[in-house]
């Protein structure tokens, strides 16, 4: 950050100078406003300025940023579940992408073709490991609505496992 000098008088009517490091001209006067003092003259500082000061007697100033909103009590973070669900709306969306490209490119509607997503897009693995990594998603999500509870984990987990099994049975 640049580094200004300063004059200023305080409430005692005293004059006085320093340095201040501050993000812009205008930051480093507010700052100093904001302390009590009256500026009179504020300037970024020459190098002959710069040098006769010692790093740890200048005061740094930063814009204040907003405080961030705090998060509802209700919610947590689990690291293991959030980075699981992270990585499955990844795969998800890559496994959309190569259905929503090979049905595309059977229709006749790209002039190029992908061999990759010519031999994915009818695989029944994609088909099953998409609905899959949906149903993860959506159970997590409504474990979460639910209060992250044992017990409504368990819920949700046996209900998914059963809506997989049906899914692959019938595929």
């Amino acid at each position: 950050m640049p580094l200004f000098s300063y004059t200023a008088v305080n409430d005692r009517k005293e004059r006085i100078q320093g340095m201040v490091d501050a993000i812009s001209l205008q930051a480093g006067r507010s700052a100093l406003q904001e302390t009590g003092l009256f500026v009179e003259e504020i300037h970024e500082a020459t190098p002959s300025e710069r040098e006769s000061v010692k790093p740890w007697e200048t005061e740094a100033v930063v814009e204040a940023l907003p405080s961030p909103r705090p998060l509802p009590p209700a919610t947590s973070y689990s690291l293991l579940l959030d980075t699981l669900r992270l990585y499955a709306g990844w795969l998800l969306a890559w496994y959309i992408l190569v259905i929503v490209l090979g049905a595309y490119q059977e229709m006749k509607g790209l002039s190029f073709t992908i061999p990759l997503v010519e031999g994915l897009w009818q695989s029944v693995l994609i088909i099953r490991a998409a609905f899959g990594v949906f149903l993860f998603l959506m159970f997590t999500s409504l474990y979460r609505f639910f209060g992250s509870r044992g017990w409504v984990g368990g819920v949700f987990g046996v209900m998914g496992v059963l809506l997989f099994y049906v899914f692959l049975v019938n595929t």
